[in-house]
């Protein structure tokens, strides 16, 4: 029986992939999910270009090692004249590619398995498919409807707290970070605004494969004031330094003695999220109590929803990526609706709040402090 409504177009797809079993394989994933249409598929950049003209596509899936006019070179053509949401496809040895085409505008990424292991690469398209529906619910994909956005009578206000003065109380030296999709870029833009002798440790869990975690922190290293390290199990958090949780491990914070650490263990089977914010803001939550300041940024899903109410719990302070900046606004929608988050701030707005907060921990520091902070 009709409806009347008129049903929306399929998305419209392009495939970027030399391989010609990988690109099979990518087209015949998309082609069998309903409401996704693949109508184009290019064996390198040039090809790409051509039919990107030709058919116009609503998400692009790229890989980036392409004959001709490569991977990046074409991302940046369709960044110029027709942006539209990219998800890279890439190798295990793409890693430090992937991150120059997240910094020129793809959205994600997704590890892809050797060449023809069949039987893993037709185990990545739930991956495949679940990300690109989330990527044409973004704006930058061609829709008749404007992109859902979070109804204002969905979320609950958050709690009025009063900001930290500079004369009282203590600041907390614990930084935790929580990000997905669209993060990488983000991470790095809080953490370039810091300057190298701000005094906070930081701690964060981004979703990302094993493997890819180490040239994320690598760049994040050469590319920030602070020091940042892929975290190792054992490693203790300090102050004027940055771990970055490894992909494709559960990492959690403990305390030994005196000193605040990391403890990591492998992917146990049924768990989503790797590493978990959940996890990473929970155990902050015991070792600093309201020492402890939480960020959620861009990402899909809903990790850090526990973890941001233990810590607001705990009478830390919570803060949430807002709608306008956020690549994906699942992660930090889910943790405003909670009712725990103080703060919901734009990227750069977080960026001025951790300054701020820096300054206020080096000038008590300043007038009086001859003793170095404790972290926790």
């Amino acid at each position: 029986m009709s409806t009347g409504q008129i049903p929306e177009s399929p998305r419209r797809v392009l495939i970027v992939e030399d391989s010609v079993f990988t690109r099979r394989a990518l087209v015949s994933m998309v082609e069998s999910e309903p409401g996704l249409e693949v109508v184009a598929a290019a064996g390198d950049g040039e090809e790409a270009i051509r039919l990107a003209l030709r058919h116009p596509p609503d998400l692009i899936v790229l890989d980036l090692d392409l004959p001709r006019v490569g991977g990046l070179g074409f991302l940046r053509w369709i960044m110029h004249h027709q942006p539209v949401p990219v998800l890279v496809v890439t190798g295990a040895r793409g890693g430090r590619e992937v991150f120059r085409a997240l910094e020129i505008g793809a959205v994600d990424f997704l590890l892809k398995p050797s060449a023809r292991a069949s039987e893993e690469l037709l185990g990545m398209r739930q991956d495949l498919i679940y990300k690109l529906h989330v990527l044409e619910s973004l704006p930058g994909a061609r829709r008749k409807q404007a992109p859902r956005r979070l109804k204002p009578q969905a979320v609950r206000k958050p709690p009025r707290v009063p900001r930290p003065r500079a004369g009282g109380g203590e600041d907390p030296p614990l930084v935790v970070i929580g990000a997905s999709t669209g993060g990488p870029p983000a991470v790095q833009r809080l953490l370039s605004a810091l300057p190298a002798e701000w005094p906070g440790a930081i701690v964060v869990a981004q979703h990302m494969p094993a493997l890819f975690t180490e040239i994320f922190a690598l760049r994040l290293d050469r590319a920030v004031g602070i020091q940042v390290s892929e975290a190792s199990d054992g490693d203790e958090v300090k102050p004027g330094h940055c771990l970055v949780l490894p992909g494709g491990q559960q990492g959690w914070l403990e305390k030994r003695g005196e000193k605040t650490v990391v403890r990591l263990r492998a992917q146990r089977e049924g768990e989503r999220y790797t590493p978990s914010v959940n996890l990473l803001f929970t155990s902050a939550a015991i070792v600093a109590s309201s020492r402890v300041a939480a960020l959620v940024l861009t990402g899909m899903g809903d990790d850090g929803v526990e973890g941001v109410c233990r810590i607001h719990q705990a009478g830390g302070l919570t803060v949430a990526e807002d709608q306008r900046s956020a690549v994906v606004f699942g992660m930090p929608g889910e943790a405003i609706r909670t009712g725990c988050v103080n703060e919901v701030l734009s990227l750069d707005g977080i960026a001025r709040w951790l300054k701020r907060l820096g300054s206020k921990s080096a000038s008590k520091k300043t007038r009086g402090r001859a003793h170095e902070p404790q972290l926790v």
